[in-house]
């Protein structure tokens, strides 16, 4: 399957980028005399009028051929005006600049593939606030469900995270439920930096009130001989339930539990780690301490080679501090850890009753330019935590929602490639992580195992970089043909046979010292020598 995956995706990208030539030509009457997928011998196909529609032996793309775009082969002087070289300049530059601009279209459709088949998205309820973040301060809290910022109408995570991520450091009103009652309250973004383009060595920050819709609830360390031992609670438990209350962190927990009993007794709901769901009667026991702590900052594992193992961490930890701040949330503050992935971080954790604090940097050690590994690593930890699924609500507006999302998603992928190559054209990215059908198949047949979704999002961002590529102004490329033919158009006539095959001789030989090095990258990437 990896060889069709391949065939597949890169064969789809080339054909797609000559459709767009195709289509141009067509439209300004310049006559295509072969439309072939694929390259090399015939296999079969059919003429229709002046074009051959054909299927070629090598299925890896596709070409267009027209009308004297040989130089040395013109048109007779009856279809002089049918000739791509002899069209008009600004025909010409159209024709060219149609195949760049339908591969930068193709994100576009890919998304809009992907998203008009959703259903239902992620609801604006709050599942997790980082404690002192910017929504904590404002009074938002788990359960709150997000109506409206700055006036506009929230029904989506989406939503949310779009009307706050473009405005670091503004206030913005926001209207929010808490237990069925209509708040109003101010939000402040925290400024931090975009994970993609810091990558990239380019700095471009986005707006975050550290907020997640993944709603968590509390686990618990048991003490033996304790309260909580005597009700049948053990160690990395969640509590679903006290009563018919849920509660969202350890604070919670407590309060209700309290409440409960002073009451005399109620009953509570857990989860166990292997899945188990049980009831537990609950009541005080005269003597005894309630003997419950909370979990989640308790490592229940660590992964080894990973940052945190290597700075010492180690299972039973309880994690007390990250970069001086209390841990209230692991999965967000690892969020914003991988915000800042460059800076030294510390860490302050309790072992067998000493304080302990270390430093670690999310820096794949074995990462450099060219090898094939994440520039950057996941801290490494496992806590005790649980979660409910997120809570999802049916799609509305399907049309302005498929056309906002893929307007969103293609956007992104090609600002993430203008980005790409400026720092790779400005020395920030090395060449060495340039990559060629090698490293195109590899992403073809993983993004392939993956489903559809993730191939044709793979197919979107690799489209996006071939329609930028094609841009650039060097012979051969369709940016190159631009750059002749608004040469053309300051000179007002042609320029000479023998200009442009110079022109030509200098692209050819750029574009395979272009392939040389891009092979040899995927070739030291395969053989593990960078």
């Amino acid at each position: 399957m990896s060889v069709v995956y391949f065939v597949l995706f890169l064969g789809f990208l080339i054909f797609f980028h000559e459709f767009g030539h195709y289509s141009m030509a067509r439209l300004l009457g310049i006559k295509v005399l072969t439309f072939s997928f694929g390259f090399g011998p015939r296999l079969f196909g059919v003429k229709l009028g002046d074009t051959d529609y054909r299927i070629s032996a090598i299925p890896l793309g596709g070409y267009v051929r027209m009308l004297g775009d040989d130089p040395q082969e013109l048109p007779n002087p009856a279809d002089w005006d049918k000739g791509f070289l002899t069209a008009p300049v600004w025909k010409k530059s159209l024709i060219a600049l149609a195949g760049p601009l339908f591969s930068l279209l193709l994100p576009f459709l890919a998304y809009m593939a992907i998203y008009s088949t959703r259903a239902n998205e992620t609801a604006s309820r709050i599942g997790s606030v980082l404690r002192d973040g910017p929504a904590w301060q404002a009074g938002i809290r788990p359960g709150d469900r997000i109506m409206k910022v700055d006036g506009q109408e929230v029904d989506y995570w989406w939503q949310l995270r779009n009307a706050v991520s473009g405005k670091p450091g503004v206030h913005l009103k926001v209207i929010y439920t808490h237990a069925g009652k209509k708040h109003v309250t101010t939000v402040v973004p925290k400024k931090v930096p975009d994970p993609l383009y810091n990558m990239l060595g380019l700095h471009r920050y986005k707006g975050m009130i550290e907020v997640s819709p993944v709603a968590h609830r509390p686990t618990v360390t048991v003490s033996p001989g304790s309260m909580a031992a005597a009700w049948g609670l053990k160690t990395g438990d969640a509590v679903l339930r006290v009563g018919h209350h849920s509660p969202y962190s350890f604070d919670d927990l407590k309060r209700l539990l309290d409440a409960c009993l002073d009451k005399g007794k109620c009953t509570l709901r857990i989860a166990r780690t292997d899945g188990t769901r049980l009831k537990l009667a609950v009541s005080r026991r005269d003597g005894l301490p309630l003997g419950l702590q909370r979990a989640d900052n308790v490592v229940k594992e660590i992964k080894p080679g990973s940052p945190l193992a290597l700075a010492g961490l180690q299972k039973g930890d309880r994690i007390l501090k990250v970069d001086r701040r209390p841990l209230y949330n692991p999965d967000l503050v690892v969020a914003g850890l991988m915000t800042q992935a460059d800076k030294d971080h510390t860490l302050t954790f309790e072992r067998n009753g000493k304080i302990h604090t270390i430093v670690f940097n999310l820096k794949n050690p074995k990462w450099h330019p060219g090898v094939q590994a994440p520039r950057y690593l996941e801290p490494g930890m496992v806590t005790y935590t649980f979660t409910e699924p997120v809570e999802m609500i049916p799609v509305k507006n399907r049309l302005d929602y498929v056309a906002h999302m893929s307007i969103q998603k293609g956007d992104r992928a090609i600002m993430v490639s203008v980005a790409s190559l400026w720092a790779l054209v400005t020395g920030r990215v090395s060449v060495k992580e340039m990559g060629g059908p090698i490293m195109i198949y590899d992403i073809a047949d993983k993004a392939g195992r993956s489903g559809w979704m993730t191939f044709l999002s793979a197919l979107a961002w690799i489209s996006a970089s071939i329609g930028l590529l094609n841009l650039l102004p060097i012979p051969v490329l369709d940016g190159g043909h631009l750059l002749l033919f608004s040469i053309e158009a300051v000179r007002r006539r042609q320029l000479s046979l023998r200009t442009r095959q110079i022109a030509t001789y200098i692209g050819f030989t750029f574009l395979m010292a272009l392939m040389v090095l891009v092979f040899a990258n995927d070739i030291m990437r395969k053989m593990g020598l960078y």
